[in-house]
């Protein structure tokens, strides 16, 4: 039997009892600890105040905030958990997400993960390949990251000729100066999107000029095609990452 918009509080996750939870955490994570402290009769003690506090309060957040977009989804997207404890990929996808949120503190990461999850949930076509890829890439790249790529997407029509790094890195920085980001990290962002093929940057687009760059340009050079695009799976893992019905 399909469960009711009236019985979904019994899925908001249990209070958790520190007292007894960190502890217990702490002891599973004792083999790392004796590496540090061997033989010490307070190394138990001592990773679970360390490590066990701060993991149990992630792993309580995350549960909390998941468990309340997929109440949000089951009220307003016609979806039942009968479809949710059916559906493989949202199951494999909400433990991958799991165990990258115990991971971070960043509120950015978490916002992405829960996304990537109920959008998983609500039938997003992409293919599962790709989720799992996606998940993985919130993992271990930065908000930074994310936050370029959308400023990309965002604005690529304006950059697609642009000619230089520090062009780019001026009109980002101009829109996101509070990031304090400089330009070897800007660089940086751009290489990891790049490798990821989330990013396409012409050999063209010209270095900093704190190095000699080699880049000849001939009148031949063909102009009609971009210096810089996003590419599909970039915009594949923006759409992934962002709230449901969120928009450019």
């Amino acid at each position: 039997m399909s469960d009711t918009n009236d019985d979904l509080d019994k899925y908001d996750p249990p209070v958790e009892k520190a007292s007894e939870k960190v502890y217990s955490r702490g002891r599973n994570l004792l083999p790392l600890a004796d590496l540090v402290l061997p033989g010490s009769g307070t190394t138990v003690d001592f990773f679970a105040d360390l490590i066990g506090t701060p993991y149990a309060r992630r792993q309580q957040e995350w549960q909390v905030k998941i468990s309340a977009a997929i109440k949000d989804l089951l009220q307003n997207r016609g979806i039942t958990m009968d479809n949710l404890r059916s559906n493989d990929e949202f199951v494999s996808i909400l433990i991958q997400a799991t165990q990258a949120a115990r991971r971070t503190h960043q509120q950015e990461k978490i916002e992405a993960l829960s996304n990537a999850t109920i959008n998983t949930a609500d039938g997003i076509n992409i293919s599962f390949d790709l989720k799992q890829l996606f998940v993985h890439y919130i993992d271990e790249l930065t908000p930074s990251h994310i936050t370029l790529l959308a400023f990309l997407s965002e604005h690529e029509t304006k950059l697609a000729l642009i000619k230089s790094y520090e062009l780019l890195f001026q009109q980002f920085n101009a829109q996101y100066p509070q990031t304090g980001i400089e330009r070897d990290e800007f660089k940086l962002l751009c290489s990891d999107l790049s490798a990821r093929i989330l990013l396409r940057i012409s050999a063209i687009v010209t270095d900093f000029t704190d190095v000699y760059d080699a880049v000849i340009v001939t009148e031949g050079d063909d102009q009609s095609s971009p210096y810089l695009r996003v590419t599909d799976m970039g915009r594949k893992l923006l759409a992934f990452v962002r709230e449901r019905g969120r928009t450019e």
